[in-house]
């Protein structure tokens, strides 16, 4: 074995190495099932973090279309002074938010084309969940 073989084959071995090998395995088994999240309380975090990067909002308003999607009963959602809001929690679309500055530009780009939304929300929605998970793994 080379010294710089020895020197990676040490280093999985630390608990750096056990750590960063065990986020990316549960990476990958969280990613497996590859859906998203159908729920409908799950809407209002989806788009909370584009809310906020778009309109420096936490109200819905420019995303009813999809936080509502046309369902009946909508219990995830409420209207506080004419606005749209969330009756979650936002704490998670906030720790989150970061992620969502890529998906926030490519949108822009696109002039926030409403299929484009609704895909891309989904996608980050899904990531955001991977990388939460799979860092809360890691610390485990």
């Amino acid at each position: 074995m080379s010294e710089r073989a020895a020197k990676v084959a040490a280093w999985f071995r630390s608990d750096s190495g056990r750590a960063l090998l065990f986020t990316v395995l549960a990476f990958g088994v969280y990613n497996a099932n590859l859906r998203v999240i159908a729920m409908g309380d799950s809407r209002p975090a989806r788009f909370i973090p584009f809310a906020i990067l778009r309109d420096g909002s936490l109200a819905l308003d420019g995303f009813e279309e999809h936080v509502v999607a046309g369902l009946e009963g909508q219990y995830w959602v409420s209207e506080v002074d004419g606005e749209l809001v969330s009756v979650y929690p936002i704490v998670t679309p906030l720790l989150v938010l970061p992620l969502y500055l890529p998906a926030a530009a490519y949108l822009a780009a696109v002039d926030w084309e409403p299929r484009a939304v609704g895909f891309v929300a989904a996608l980050m929605e899904k990531l955001a969940a991977l990388v939460a998970f799979a860092l809360a793994a890691a610390c485990a």
